[in-house]
């Protein structure tokens, strides 16, 4: 069986050093990583979404 490694939008936050209604509204606006829900409420990003968002990020911001 194959396991996920899953980030909470707290988590994500503390990872990238802002607020969780930062990363609220990232995901409202389709800016943040890739996400979704369980039970229809709980909301969780895979950490390999994670990091690929992040190096997109790292990659915009320094263009060779």
């Amino acid at each position: 069986m194959k396991t996920l490694d899953l980030i909470t939008t707290e988590e994500l936050a503390e990872m990238c050093h802002v607020q969780p209604n930062t990363v609220r509204y990232w995901r409202h606006v389709n800016q943040g990583p890739k996400h979704f829900k369980v039970g229809g409420k709980r909301v969780f990003y895979r950490r390999e979404d994670v990091e690929d968002w992040l190096l997109d990020q790292y990659a915009e911001a320094n263009p060779t």
